[in-house]
């Protein structure tokens, strides 16, 4: 049997009336006593595990109680201003603290439902005392006389006891955790491999971008830091982010629990909506099921959450979430265009500020054809074609050229997808520099004299040309024949 140590922060508001928070969940209440306290948050761990073979997660390794004095001036708010009281109150927050399982710290401030991590004990104080004031700041004078009620928190422990590996029959039928919302509007990944062959993906890799997995996977597993990969069309967000997904489920698979992922569509919250106050409904059972599974929700586009919901930003489904991101009881992971970064910031800026951002810069020369050799050999080994190295250079030469409103690797790796594609089409073995010139002017539309070097003008037959359609006008003859010379060249 193994132990689970849940640190326990409660106050006695009375001489019969104790309220504790269960550090770490969702759990509070109250009762006569503190053994009746602790006996009933018990019962319920118990219940939900029995239930669900699940329990809340705990990385707290020795939980130590310190009371926080935090000096705050209430203030009045309402459309016209800020009415501050000519007074300053000592606050009283307890912080539960300590080192985690995973080598770094983390605070929980109960009263506010927030946590933080950090990595030097010195800094646990100041941080604390900054995110108490942020969190003072959205009270109302009311409310924060109601958390001096709070007086001479002290902290126990609840203790429960686990199986590994152990089975639960319900009904004489094994009871699995059902995620209906989950599995109604959202897709796990990884995709189930049937389902990625459909698909037919290229290959599933981020090369060249090793060092923004890392710090990815990093920020996600150390800080459970909501993510937003900012990068233009093309710089490869997606292939990051996949790749980071799949590390991250390698890198927890020793864990007492798996880390789940959840793709969603932003529309299919509210597409299946069908009366005042479903989606928000909706909203709330997701982040229930998403806490219980360990799961993570990947947006595919975020900016629309910000669209979605009600009117405006302040009643989308992005302001929904804040709370729960807030609080740390959702964890969202994205991608955005920086457009699409300074649309949100300018709409709702408090969303935004819940995310860390990690950009895609710009690859240089040499990265980018590093991909694409390691595409060719990607191709070879798994699709058994071949790309001849001048067939590389001839694709980059014509992407960097005619593609200049695209960004590689994106554009790389789709034309050289194509290029294999339309070998496979002719069955041939290998990817020739005239292959890509065929392919890339099927796709432009440009004729292949443009560009093939080896291919000569013939002036005469081109002043012809013109002269035939722009009649009496020599010297426009002679400007048009002379464009035409110079985009050859």
């Amino acid at each position: 049997m193994e132990k689970i140590k849940y640190p326990l922060v409660y106050f006695e508001l009375a001489e019969d009336k104790f309220l504790g928070k269960l550090v770490g969940t969702t759990y509070e209440t109250m009762a006569g006593d503190l053994e009746s306290l602790k006996l009933k948050l018990l019962n319920h761990l118990k219940k939900e595990y029995r239930k669900y073979k699940d329990y809340p997660d705990v990385r707290l390794r020795k939980a130590k109680l310190k009371l926080l004095n935090v000096a705050y001036r209430p203030a009045f708010r309402d459309d016209n201003g800020v009415y501050p009281l000519p007074y300053s109150l000592n606050v009283p927050v307890p912080a539960i603290y300590g080192e985690t399982i995973y080598g770094y710290y983390e605070c929980y401030l109960p009263l506010f439902d927030n946590e933080f991590p950090y990595y030097e004990a010195k800094h646990l104080e100041p941080l604390a005392v900054h995110l108490a004031n942020a969190k003072l700041n959205q009270f109302q004078p009311e409310h924060i006389f109601q958390l001096l009620r709070y007086q001479n928190p002290k902290l126990d422990f609840v203790l429960l006891r686990v199986k590994e590996d152990d089975e639960f029959e319900w009904g004489h039928e094994l009871y699995r955790r059902s995620y209906d919302t989950l599995n109604k509007l959202t897709d796990r990944y990884p995709f189930p491999k049937s389902v990625q062959k459909a698909m037919n993906q290229g290959p599933d890799a981020a090369w060249e971008r090793e060092k923004e997995v890392d710090e990815i996977v990093e920020k996600i597993l150390q800080t459970r830091s909501n993510l937003m990969i900012v990068g233009t069309a093309g710089s490869g967000k997606s292939a990051v982010l996949q790749q980071s997904i799949k590390k991250m489920i390698n890198q927890t698979r020793s864990w007492n629990y798996q880390l789940t992922f959840w793709r969603i569509l932003p529309q299919r919250i509210t597409a299946s909506a069908k009366y005042l106050g479903e989606w928000e409904e909706t909203c709330e059972q997701m982040v229930a099921e998403l806490e219980a599974a360990h799961g993570i929700l990947w947006v595919v586009s975020l900016i629309k959450l910000l669209e979605l919901g009600g009117e405006g930003p302040e009643g989308s489904i992005a302001s929904f979430f804040l709370p729960y991101l807030q609080q740390g009881k959702l964890q969202i992971i994205s991608e955005a265009t920086p457009e699409e970064l300074e649309s949100m910031r300018r709409l709702l800026p408090n969303f935004v500020e819940s995310f860390q951002v990690v950009r895609l810069e710009e690859l240089s020369d040499e990265q980018v054809l590093s991909i694409h050799r390691k595409f060719a050999e990607y191709s070879a080994r798994n699709l058994r074609i071949e790309l001849e190295n001048t067939a590389l250079d001839t694709a980059y030469r014509l992407l960097n050229r005619y593609y200049p409103y695209e960004n590689f690797p994106g554009k790389g790796i789709k034309f050289l997808g194509q290029c294999v594609g339309a070998a496979q089409v002719q069955n041939r073995q290998t990817v020739d520099t005239g292959l890509v010139i065929e392919t890339f002017a099927k796709e432009t539309g440009l004729p292949e004299i443009f560009l093939r070097d080896e291919q000569f003008l013939d002036e005469q037959e081109l002043y012809d040309f013109f002269d035939k359609r722009i009649i009496g006008q020599p010297e426009a003859v002679n400007k048009m024949a002379d464009l035409v010379k110079i985009f050859k060249a």
